[in-house]
């Protein structure tokens, strides 16, 4: 699936930054941006697939949106 490579990406990118002695704020705000982006796409995915239209897929949709939340968690409490 196209999406999880791209978490696959997101989480190598946040691997780098925490190993990095300089931190690049471009990078990071670049960073949390796609992760923004990532919450919202995996969130409606969410919702529709809990109304029903795609059921089937709740299990893969939950998994999605806890790696995003995850991510995001993972950046967050990096920065602080």
């Amino acid at each position: 699936m196209k999406r999880i490579t791209k978490l696959e990406e997101l989480a190598g990118a946040i691997e780098r930054i925490k190993n990095q002695k300089k931190v690049d704020s471009k990078a990071i705000n670049n960073l949390k941006h796609e992760l923004d982006e990532e919450e919202k796409i995996s969130r409606n995915y969410l919702q529709i697939t809990q109304n029903g239209i795609f059921a089937k897929n709740i299990k893969k949709a939950l998994r999605w949106n806890k790696k995003v939340i995850d991510l995001k968690h993972e950046l967050y409490a990096f920065l602080k």
